[in-house]
């Protein structure tokens, strides 16, 4: 009989046996979604893990400078966590991985001097997780290519209408 009351449906000890069934599944499928998170999101163990990846404003706004393409990434927690390099795609079709320059405050500067001849179509970056600034191209060249200078006449190789003999000033 005994044997009976643990496997009876309104036993005692088969209700707990349930429950224990129940937390334990419970409990399986909450680490397996902790696990997923944390894989998938990058984060644990207090490490900071990228983000993902950023892109910068690119699109106007900025000022005109024919020396340098230069961006700036803002509210960096500290300067080792700034990304080591951006990487830049132009409409000539280059891409460069830029290297970081320099960390003024919370600001991280990235400067090339490459394809100054084109134009930024994309800069991204993999910045790390609860980053909340702004990534933008801070400043380059304006209009595409800088046109090359063409000679022009100086004062004293053009004629002016006082050098310039008319007929009737031949005919006197």
């Amino acid at each position: 009989m005994s044997g009976e009351k643990l496997l009876g449906a309104s036993s005692a000890p088969s209700v707990a046996l349930s429950v224990r069934r129940g937390t334990v599944a419970l409990l399986l499928a909450a680490l397996v979604g902790l696990t997923t998170f944390f894989f998938l999101s990058g984060s644990g163990g207090g490490i900071a893990y990228a983000q993902g990846t950023i892109t910068a404003n690119v699109q106007g706004g900025d000022e005109c400078n024919a020396e340098e393409w230069h961006f700036v990434i803002t509210q960096i927690d500290k300067g080792e966590t700034a990304p080591a390099f951006i990487t830049v795609t132009w409409a000539n079709g280059d891409t460069e991985e830029v290297p970081l320059d320099k960390v003024t405050g919370q600001t991280a500067h990235y400067a090339t001097t490459l394809n100054l001849d084109s134009t930024v179509v994309s800069a991204t970056a993999d910045i790390y997780e609860g980053w909340s600034g702004t990534f933008n191209l801070s400043h380059g060249p304006c209009g595409g290519p800088t046109p090359t200078a063409t000679p022009s006449a100086t004062p004293s190789e053009t004629a002016t209408p006082s050098e310039t003999a008319t007929p009737s000033e031949t005919a006197t």
